[in-house]
């Protein structure tokens, strides 16, 4: 088994272990239904005196990218699915299964065209 595969796996463990209910959303009492959870917002920001690309805000449930200071587009994919993915699976992922994941997501979505609209 590869290193992503093993990696992949603990974390699909470690989720099972956990049973983690609340990635679907909390449970109404009266019906037995899943609320839907909060969007995930995001805004575009100077981070130069941070030094980084982006980050995640679990608790807002909001990322926050510094779109000028990606060298190309696949690169700004890459960090918007790193810094969803922290925030979508409230941080429960390790560093490098989330980088694993960014980069696969990207490179899917940018080999779709998906691409960013100027307005």
């Amino acid at each position: 088994m590869g290193e992503r595969a093993a990696l992949l796996e603990r974390e699909n463990q470690v989720r099972n272990a956990a049973k983690l209910h609340w990635l679907a959303g909390p449970e109404q009492k009266e019906t037995g239904k899943r609320m839907p959870r909060k969007p995930i917002k995001w805004r575009a920001e100077s981070l130069k005196r941070q030094k980084l690309l982006g980050f995640a805000d679990l608790a807002a449930r909001e990322i926050v990218v510094d779109v000028n200071a990606h060298g190309s587009e696949r690169e700004l994919l890459d960090t918007i699915c790193h810094e969803v993915l922290h925030v979508s699976s409230g941080d429960m992922l390790s560093e490098k299964a989330v980088d694993l994941m960014a980069q696969d997501l990207a490179s899917v979505l940018y080999r779709m065209k998906w691409r960013r609209v100027l307005d």
